[in-house]
């Protein structure tokens, strides 16, 4: 399996955190419209899936993979932070972004704590034609309770003008932006540029092309390069009722428990297909429970019978599933999160 570079590719794709993610089919014309555009603030579950194709300057071959973006926390009432958790599947690694309710980043954790002093504005939550800006913000980190040196990322753009776009997951009025981020940080420099189309409605990005660079800050010779493009497959936005589903958003590993009368951990994948298969397990690893089943794009999960036990349940994002069991006398919840 290819594996990414996690902590550029992190860097450069973060753009896709504020605000969505995308790429894909042909561009139309201009659609009539307001000249100004904001993005609703988002609601817990909603998601983006993208399929993305990917090619590296270390690789002669085109990776493609699904990557998608789950709120998973809502809102906190003190701060208005939300989290907001990425997937990359080529190296099944997480992100998760705490963002601001006007979709500013506030901090990011993954194998290291961020934190955006000030908060980070990669693209602003509301566009108006013509609109250009220019921001940065400190970065401090910390990885494993060590404190690491800041470095400045800094996001600059402009707003283009209205396109209507059609990509996999269906035809939408864009607003049209190239955006360019980047950071130095010794004895690198790191730049991404993008050109971006962002649905007038839910402020998601429907498209995206990007072609993000590594470099010496000694020198300037280019050690690493990304050409990639995203598309918009599957969504779900909950302020404007906008909704597309797709098995694929379901495929990869997954990890959760039963709980209720016994405790068990449980591991469970899920292909292209949309074939489901669950093994749960005690504290000594020995299998109590097993099931198998399929899911179709609404999440729906059809367990087929079994000895074992009996589940129901469903997807509710490509990040959560839950549900009930019963086996005998015994009975529970569960619940898996993808990996």
């Amino acid at each position: 399996m290819l594996r990414l570079n996690v902590g550029f590719i992190a860097a450069a794709m973060a753009l896709t955190a504020c605000g969505g993610g995308g790429a894909g089919g042909g561009s139309g014309g201009e659609p009539a419209g307001p000249r100004s555009y904001s993005i609703p603030a988002p609601s817990l579950y909603d998601f983006t899936t993208y399929a993305v194709e990917q090619k590296t300057s270390l690789s002669a071959e085109t990776a493609t993979f699904l990557k998608s973006s789950v709120m998973q926390s809502g809102i906190s009432l003190s701060d208005g932070f939300y989290i907001e958790t990425m997937t990359y599947r080529e190296y099944e690694g997480r992100n998760d972004y705490h963002l601001t309710g006007d979709r500013g980043m506030t901090g990011r954790s993954s194998s290291c704590e961020y934190t955006f002093e000030p908060v980070m504005y990669e693209i602003p939550a509301t566009l108006t034609l013509g609109q250009t800006w220019d921001h940065s913000s400190v970065v401090n980190r910390e990885c494993r309770g060590k404190k690491m040196p800041a470095y400045t990322h800094r996001s600059k753009g402009q707003v283009l003008g209205l396109e209507t776009v059609t990509v996999k997951g269906g035809t939408f009025d864009t607003v049209k932006l190239v955006n360019t981020t980047s950071w130095e940080l010794s004895p690198d420099k790191a730049v991404s540029e993008s050109t971006i189309w962002r649905d007038v409605r839910s402020g998601r990005i429907v498209k995206e092309v990007r072609v993000a660079t590594r470099s010496s800050l000694t020198d300037g010779k280019v050690s690493y390069v990304v050409n990639a493009t995203d598309e918009l497959t599957a969504f779900s936005i909950a302020a404007t009722g906008q909704r597309k589903m797709m098995i694929e958003q379901y495929a990869g590993p997954w990890r959760g428990s039963v709980i209720g009368d016994i405790f068990l951990q449980c591991r469970t994948t899920v292909d292209n297909a949309g074939a489901v298969s669950v093994r749960c397990m005690d504290t000594s690893g020995f299998t109590r429970f097993s099931a198998s089943g399929t899911v179709d794009a609404e999440g729906e999960i059809h367990f087929a019978p079994n000895s074992d036990a009996s589940f129901t349940g469903k997807f509710t994002s490509p990040q959560n599933a839950r549900g009930t069991w019963t086996s005998g006398n015994l009975k529970g919840t569960w619940a898996f999160s993808h990996l």
